[in-house]
């Protein structure tokens, strides 16, 4: 072999490594792929429980570092303060926007799509995706999510890196089994049909019906029919686990792990590499599509709400106050008064009748149904009230009216005959053994009487005996009344209170619930009539729930005490 053909060799062996060389350096040390951000959007009608599951999600995501962008209807983002008590802060790895009085589907369609678009492109060459790893969006009550979804579902523009994993629609049993709102129910009918997971929530309301298994039989036919192919929860107050409603998986046990010490704690959560397990399967549908002019218009595409628009039944008035509220008058209010038209009202109240101020969540849905428990986190320091109401044709004037007048006391001339009312409605409480009833004299000028449901003394026990020996909880217990009570939308409502100075067997306080033994819109209190109408309302709902719940928490604790 010639010295040029021994040089050719040489070359084309060199030529050969460099190759394989350049190839090992292009996949051994070429940049990651850009990441993909997950999204699960949350929709709903207005207080199906949306922001209840935003919280929980926040609460029980682990290590997982969310961002979380709430949407509300009203000028005062109440769901967004109560979504951030979840520890939302940079240290925790949680962040919660505001999206506040406007649609994401409509008016605030660009901001929802810049502020996503921040995330995905918060990291210098996409390949941490910033400080965040999923991404929650809680629509209003209001929103037709389908323009929201299909920007989601884009394989171009600015959110191209977004992976929508899921949309997950909150819905109320009982409407569901009536087929829908009395309002807006193309909405509601659009927000089932853009579900991946339907969450049929509150079925806790319908247990004590006495066709509870009828109500539960419609609401399934009525979600099937209008959201074909979705997998379908029964929960209450949206508990559901965490990877039903984002696409993660629990971290597995390790090889040579073993013993009960493993998955004593919280397991962390991984997200899927890959995503797309919780969306349905696309369903075939024939689109109605506008083809004259030079333009097809896709008319799927266009949402059904516009705020303040001709195609829009509902307005939102919010109100912002500096002084307490008297409960006799906001429990008038809030089961009598509230306008009719009334379909979500929720906010933050505090009370003159507390001495060391509290803070209370308020919230009034469907069927008359009120929450007011107290507040955790941001809210408990509030010395404010904060209430919204969204309608039909809601009248400004008169509703901020009636709201201000909340804030006037009960008249002094009239404390005399309150006070002989409530030691009427007490006395005729107390005889009723199931209750401990709370010595009011020393309470101030309110209307309220205090009382807590124990059935220890009409089943022959003590207190002491159903704490220590059966593990009763009378907080939960009382908590369990209080929720029942206030849900039931028959114009009782009842406001907690923690006794500071007495605590249970577990070492918290014990729990009270106060009543107002008149309504506070009465010019007259004398004569025996305000007590009976009292208890022949009020407290006859409150004895009725009372006997349901003691079947189901201490029923079944034998009464005998001879130790067989």
């Amino acid at each position: 072999m010639g010295d040029d053909d021994a040089s050719d060799a040489a070359r084309a062996r060199a030529e050969s490594i460099n190759l394989f060389r350049n190839y090992e350096l292009r996949t051994a040390y070429a940049p990651e792929a850009k990441k993909r951000l997950p999204i699960t959007l949350i929709t709903g009608f207005l207080g199906s429980g949306k922001t209840t599951l935003a919280k929980r999600a926040l609460e029980n995501r682990q290590s997982l570092r969310v961002a979380c962008a709430v949407n509300d209807f009203a000028a005062i983002n109440v769901d967004a303060r109560v979504v951030r008590r979840s520890g939302a802060d940079a240290a925790s790895g949680v962040q919660v926007t505001e999206l506040t009085n406007g649609c994401v589907c409509c008016a605030l369609r660009d901001d929802l799509e810049a502020g996503v678009a921040e995330l995905l492109n918060a990291d210098d060459d996409g390949s941490n995706m910033g400080s965040f790893d999923y991404v929650l969006i809680e629509t209003s009550g209001l929103v037709d999510p389908s323009e929201v979804v299909a920007r989601l579902d884009r394989s171009f523009g600015p959110l191209t890196r977004a992976r929508l994993d899921g949309v997950v629609c909150v819905v109320e049993v009982e409407t569901a089994a009536a087929g829908g709102p009395d309002i807006e129910r193309d909405v509601w009918d659009a927000q089932l049909a853009c579900a991946d997971i339907v969450l049929l929530n509150k079925i806790d309301l319908i247990r004590d019906l006495e066709d509870a298994d009828a109500v539960l039989c419609r609401a399934r036919e009525v979600v099937s029919a209008r959201a074909p192919g979705a997998r379908v929860i029964e929960c209450v107050d949206a508990d559901v686990p965490l990877p039903s409603i984002l696409d993660v998986d629990m971290i597995g046990q390790p090889e040579g792990k073993s013993g009960h010490d493993w998955g004593a704690s919280a397991m962390p959560y991984v997200l899927s590499p890959t995503g797309g397990r919780l969306r349905k399967p696309k369903q075939e549908e024939k689109v109605n599509v506008v083809t004259r002019g030079p333009f097809s218009l896709d008319l799927t595409k266009k949402t059904t709400h516009v705020p303040g628009g001709a195609q829009s039944t509902c307005n939102s008035l919010a109100y912002e106050g500096t002084k307490p509220l008297v409960f006799a008058r906001f429990q008038h209010w809030a089961t009598a008064m509230i306008p009719k038209s009334t379909a979500r009202s929720k906010g933050v109240v505090t009370f003159v009748e507390d001495v060391e101020r509290v803070s209370y969540d308020f919230h009034f849905s469907g069927k008359s149904r009120l929450e007011l428990e107290p507040s955790v986190g941001e809210l408990a320091s509030a010395t404010s009230t904060c209430l919204v109401i969204i309608g039909v044709d809601l009248d400004e004037d008169s509703v901020m009216r009636d709201i201000c007048a909340l804030e006037e006391a009960l008249p002094v001339v009239n404390m005399d005959a309150i006070r002989r009312v409530k030691e009427d409605v007490a006395r005729a409480m107390a005889e009723d053994l199931r209750f401990e009833i709370m010595d009011n004299s020393d309470d101030g000028d309110n209307a309220l009487v205090s009382f807590r449901l124990t059935g220890a003394a009409s089943n022959g026990f003590t207190v002491a005996e159903l704490e220590e020996s059966h593990g009763v909880d009378f907080n939960d217990m009382n908590l369990e009344l209080l929720r029942a009570v206030n849900a039931g939308g028959t114009g009782t409502c009842l406001v907690p209170m923690s006794h500071p100075s007495k605590c249970t067997k577990f070492g918290v306080p014990q729990l009270f619930l106060r009543l107002a033994v008149v309504n506070g819109d009465e010019n007259n209190y004398d004569g025996d009539d305000a007590a009976s109408k009292c208890l022949d309302t009020k407290w006859m709902e409150i004895r009725r729930r009372a006997t349901r719940i003691l079947e189901r928490s201490i029923a079944h604790i034998p009464q005998c005490k001879c130790g067989f």
